[in-house]
């Protein structure tokens, strides 16, 4: 399920996400997967589908991007470096 634009758009999951990221996983060349604290995977899981789930973060991304976290942070409705944001749950 793609976030919706306003979603991402959204300064109050703006602030959340950078606020809550500490981990990132770059196992996948292609992709970052980004691990929330649980409270906001709860947060972000009910209010898209409206009851009690966990959500994580994945991005599709250019394979140059550094793998430094601090290169990471959520401007608008992207993430820097990263080509798109998709959510699941």
């Amino acid at each position: 399920m793609a976030i919706d634009e306003m979603w991402l758009q959204s300064s109050i999951l703006k602030k959340r996400l950078t606020n809550e990221i500490f981990y990132v996983n770059l196992e996948y060349e292609d992709k970052i997967t980004i691990r929330l604290r649980s409270e906001i995977c709860e947060w972000l899981g009910c209010q898209l589908t409206g009851e009690k789930s966990a959500a994580t973060v994945v991005l599709s991304v250019n394979s140059k991007l550094d793998d430094n976290l601090e290169a990471y942070e959520v401007k608008e409705n992207e993430i820097i470096g990263a080509s798109s944001v998709g959510l699941l749950y």
